[in-house]
């Protein structure tokens, strides 16, 4: 990658990045634990599978878990057959943070296009 195209990227990534902080200051959730909701919005996902997404540790995926689950946002499941094992679920509380987030970023987008829905 030429110095020129590697300093853009990283300016759009620095961009995109601090537009996500904001969107997810509004709601109270951090830029990972809004990663997180993303991740299990989809289907319910096991611990490790969330580490393995996030590319990060079994212990910082399960701070961000506790966290979310202390604020009713996720529901974390033990298995049945592992206790080891355990499955994080989106909740209905975190189903509204999500779309208020996305609310939120379209209302930006719509404001950044002068109030025009494209």
């Amino acid at each position: 990658m030429h110095p020129q195209e590697f300093l853009s990227a990283t300016q759009e990534y620095r961009a995109i990045f601090q537009d996500v902080e904001a969107c997810t200051e509004k709601v109270g959730v951090s830029p990972g634990e809004w990663l997180v909701l993303g991740i299990v919005h989809g289907r319910p996902t096991h611990m490790t599978g969330l580490k393995q997404q996030l590319l990060v540790s079994l212990p910082e995926v399960t701070r961000l878990t506790s966290r979310l689950h202390g604020r009713g946002l996720v529901d974390i499941v033990q298995s049945d057959t592992d206790k080891r094992s355990r499955t994080v679920h989106l909740s209905h509380k975190g189903k509204r943070i999500l779309k208020d987030i996305s609310n939120i970023r379209l209302l930006k987008d719509i404001s950044k296009q002068g109030g025009k829905v494209e």
